[in-house]
Protein backbone atom coordinates (compact mmCIF):
# COMPACT_ATOMS: atom_id res chain seq x y z
CA UNK A 1 0.00 0.00 0.00
CA UNK A 2 2.68 2.50 1.14
CA UNK A 3 4.39 1.85 -2.61
CA UNK A 4 1.60 2.83 -4.39
CA UNK A 5 1.94 6.41 -2.89
CA UNK A 6 5.72 6.16 -2.70
CA UNK A 7 5.77 5.69 -6.79
CA UNK A 8 3.11 8.72 -6.77
CA UNK A 9 5.54 10.82 -4.99
CA UNK A 10 8.62 9.69 -7.04
CA UNK A 11 6.03 10.56 -10.01
CA UNK A 12 5.33 13.89 -8.85
CA UNK A 13 8.78 14.77 -8.23
CA UNK A 14 10.06 14.06 -11.24
CA UNK A 15 7.02 16.17 -13.65
CA UNK A 16 8.27 19.21 -11.14
CA UNK A 17 11.71 19.26 -12.17
CA UNK A 18 10.72 18.72 -15.95
CA UNK A 19 11.15 21.88 -18.32
CA UNK A 20 7.13 22.70 -18.38
CA UNK A 21 5.08 25.00 -18.16
CA UNK A 22 3.41 25.44 -14.74
CA UNK A 23 -0.11 24.51 -16.55
CA UNK A 24 1.33 21.29 -18.11
CA UNK A 25 2.69 20.31 -14.85
CA UNK A 26 -0.44 21.01 -13.13
CA UNK A 27 -2.31 18.89 -15.36
CA UNK A 28 -0.11 15.61 -15.47
CA UNK A 29 0.00 15.83 -11.29
CA UNK A 30 -3.55 15.88 -11.22
CA UNK A 31 -4.12 13.33 -14.10
CA UNK A 32 -1.43 11.13 -11.88
CA UNK A 33 -2.84 11.63 -8.34
CA UNK A 34 -6.65 10.52 -9.85
CA UNK A 35 -4.73 7.51 -11.65
CA UNK A 36 -3.29 6.51 -8.34
CA UNK A 37 -6.84 6.85 -6.49
CA UNK A 38 -7.97 4.80 -8.97
CA UNK A 39 -5.61 2.04 -8.97
CA UNK A 40 -6.21 1.91 -5.20
CA UNK A 41 -9.89 1.70 -5.13
CA UNK A 42 -10.76 -1.92 -4.63
CA UNK A 43 -12.74 -4.13 -7.03
CA UNK A 44 -13.62 -7.06 -5.23
CA UNK A 45 -16.12 -7.66 -1.90
CA UNK A 46 -13.64 -9.62 -0.06
CA UNK A 47 -11.98 -6.20 0.82
CA UNK A 48 -15.44 -5.07 2.60
CA UNK A 49 -15.29 -7.97 4.29
CA UNK A 50 -11.41 -7.41 5.38
CA UNK A 51 -12.72 -3.93 6.52
CA UNK A 52 -15.42 -5.39 8.69
CA UNK A 53 -13.02 -7.93 10.17
CA UNK A 54 -10.53 -5.40 11.12
CA UNK A 55 -12.55 -1.85 11.80
CA UNK A 56 -15.69 -3.82 13.04
CA UNK A 57 -14.39 -6.99 14.48
CA UNK A 58 -17.50 -9.23 12.09
CA UNK A 59 -16.19 -11.88 10.76
CA UNK A 60 -18.74 -13.10 7.66
CA UNK A 61 -18.59 -17.07 6.20
CA UNK A 62 -21.28 -18.15 4.35
CA UNK A 63 -24.47 -16.59 5.34
CA UNK A 64 -23.48 -15.53 8.97
CA UNK A 65 -21.71 -13.03 10.20
CA UNK A 66 -20.43 -13.06 14.12
CA UNK A 67 -19.61 -9.49 15.83
CA UNK A 68 -16.94 -10.30 18.29
CA UNK A 69 -16.58 -7.76 21.40
CA UNK A 70 -14.76 -7.17 24.54
CA UNK A 71 -16.23 -6.96 27.48
CA UNK A 72 -15.55 -6.24 31.37
CA UNK A 73 -17.59 -8.31 33.44
CA UNK A 74 -16.60 -7.68 37.79
CA UNK A 75 -13.03 -6.97 36.16
CA UNK A 76 -12.35 -10.01 34.33
CA UNK A 77 -12.09 -9.14 30.20
CA UNK A 78 -14.64 -11.86 28.39
CA UNK A 79 -15.29 -12.36 24.67
CA UNK A 80 -18.78 -11.76 23.61
CA UNK A 81 -20.48 -12.79 20.31
CA UNK A 82 -23.20 -11.86 18.78
CA UNK A 83 -24.76 -14.50 15.41
CA UNK A 84 -26.33 -12.34 12.49
CA UNK A 85 -27.65 -14.14 9.62
CA UNK A 86 -26.70 -11.91 6.10
CA UNK A 87 -29.68 -10.31 4.91
CA UNK A 88 -28.46 -8.65 1.83
CA UNK A 89 -24.59 -8.10 1.11
CA UNK A 90 -23.47 -5.57 -2.02
CA UNK A 91 -20.58 -4.04 -3.50
CA UNK A 92 -20.03 -1.69 -5.97
CA UNK A 93 -17.61 -0.64 -8.21
CA UNK A 94 -17.79 2.95 -9.58
CA UNK A 95 -13.98 3.39 -10.70
CA UNK A 96 -12.92 6.40 -8.40
CA UNK A 97 -14.82 5.04 -5.30
CA UNK A 98 -16.42 1.99 -4.01
CA UNK A 99 -19.78 0.83 -2.11
CA UNK A 100 -20.37 -1.87 0.16
CA UNK A 101 -23.45 -2.62 2.26
CA UNK A 102 -24.20 -5.23 4.50
CA UNK A 103 -27.27 -6.09 6.13
CA UNK A 104 -27.51 -8.22 8.79
CA UNK A 105 -30.37 -9.45 11.10
CA UNK A 106 -30.88 -6.14 13.19
CA UNK A 107 -28.21 -3.73 11.43
CA UNK A 108 -26.94 -2.10 8.35
CA UNK A 109 -23.26 -1.12 7.77
CA UNK A 110 -22.59 0.96 5.11
CA UNK A 111 -19.06 1.94 4.02
CA UNK A 112 -17.67 4.02 1.05
CA UNK A 113 -13.73 3.37 -0.30
CA UNK A 114 -11.98 6.32 -1.57
CA UNK A 115 -8.83 6.01 -2.57
CA UNK A 116 -8.33 2.77 -0.98
CA UNK A 117 -9.47 3.92 2.49
CA UNK A 118 -12.33 2.76 4.00
CA UNK A 119 -15.13 5.46 6.02
CA UNK A 120 -17.70 3.86 7.73
CA UNK A 121 -21.02 5.79 6.64
CA UNK A 122 -23.49 4.07 9.75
Amino acid sequence: MWITWLTLLCAIGLLIHLKLSVKKTIVFILFAVIYFAIYRVPTNPNDLETFLQDEQNIFCAGNTCVKVKEVIIQDQLQIQTNTYPIKEFSFKWYIIFAVGEAKLDSQVIRAINIAGYWILLT
